[in-house]
């Protein structure tokens, strides 16, 4: 491992794609051989070798209970820590996310494993009592019909759900870090990583949990003492959307219908998807062109065919110097849809280099 300078740090970060999420019934475009788990699990170890040799903090999005173990090995025979928050269903391998860091260039001095929708006190609805017999009883009685008619006398009434709601039931962790180069304290920083839901339907839970993980960060970091932070990972949201806006202002303007979280009476008590500063995109900073064209290309069953960015390192306006960042290359270069023989996921890794201000 080539020792990075104390005043100096790589980021990488990477959605493996689960070894429960790649089927060929799912990939319908990609060769079956460059689907088999295993083999996609040693292609992502190929890359994660490098980075080890680069002294990189990696940061990991998708990672299943079956490639887990194995990680932690892998890691720790070159010298790494890795720490894990898995929160996922049996579907997608009980999936989750995760940090690995070079024990030799720094010390680990706070960790956090948040689910981060059970870090806000939600503005909703109180639950509805319990039915009493009566109403057991009719909805027994209905029961014996059936749904088609029962459907025509009494139309669901059901709107689109609370973005709060939906917000509130979501499990998924951020893991955050306090990392110190041993010999220069004063360099230490806090880097989380995150793998938003994938809601594009619903863009204001998207915002709710947007302004939950930088929110998140943001506070690590104070209360660490950290002077600056990293947060990388799939955001599953593109630079043009009012997401990233939000992220890299911190504001979410009341007018952007799309994204803002409505709710009655929420304004009442003050409620807002707040994140105060906003962060920098190391991508958008060091290219005039803003971020890469793509770090996701896929095709998904009868699915058009999907091509763009939804990958991120983000750096706090304070405390950091973007150095430079890994291209991607060009889409029609890619040979996509991925997974490919080359690229084992169907996102791109990227990494940034940084120095510390």
């Amino acid at each position: 491992m080539s020792a990075l300078k104390p005043s100096s740090l790589r980021v990488y970060t990477y959605n493996v794609l689960s070894s429960h999420l790649s089927e060929a019934t799912h990939f319908r475009s990609c060769l079956p051989a460059n689907l088999d788990p295993e083999t996609r699990f040693s292609r992502c170890l190929t890359k994660l070798d490098k980075e080890c040799s680069r002294g990189s903090v990696i940061c990991l999005q998708e990672v299943s209970r079956t490639w887990e173990g194995r990680l932690h090995t892998f890691f720790d025979e070159r010298k790494y820590s890795l720490v894990t928050g898995m929160y996922g269903r049996r579907f997608n391998g009980y999936m989750g996310v995760g940090i690995a860091y070079p024990r030799e260039m720094y010390a680990m001095k706070a960790c956090e494993v948040d689910v981060l929708a059970d870090r806000e006190k939600w503005p909703l609805d109180p639950r509805p009592p319990p039915p009493g017999f009566l109403r057991r009883f009719v909805r027994s009685a209905l029961s014996l019909f059936p749904q088609r008619l029962l459907g025509s006398l009494h139309p669901s009434s059901k709107g689109p759900e609370c973005p709060f709601e939906l917000a509130s039931r979501r499990s998924n962790i951020q893991v955050s870090l306090h990392l110190s180069p041993p010999t220069s304290p004063e360099s230490s920083f806090a880097i989380s990583t995150y793998h938003m839901p994938c809601a594009f339907r619903t863009p204001q839970m998207m915002a709710l949990h947007s302004s939950l993980s930088v929110r998140n960060l943001q506070e690590r970091a104070k209360e660490w003492g950290a002077g600056r932070a990293v947060l990388a990972g799939d955001f599953n949201l593109k630079p043009d959307s009012g997401l990233y806006r939000m992220i890299t202002t911190g504001e979410c303007p009341k007018d952007d219908k799309e994204t803002y979280p409505l709710k009655k009476g929420v304004e009442d008590i003050g409620w807002s998807p707040r994140i105060g500063t906003g962060m920098q995109s190391c991508y958008a900073l060091a290219h005039p062109g803003g971020e890469p064209p793509y770090t996701n290309y896929a095709q998904c069953r009868n699915d058009p065919v999907f091509i763009d960015t939804l990958d991120y390192v983000f750096i706090s306006k304070e405390g950091w110097e973007v150095v430079g960042v890994d291209g991607v290359g060009k889409v029609e270069d890619a040979n996509g849809p991925l997974p490919n023989d080359k690229e084992p996921s169907d996102h791109i890794a990227i990494a940034a280099d940084l120095k510390i201000a």
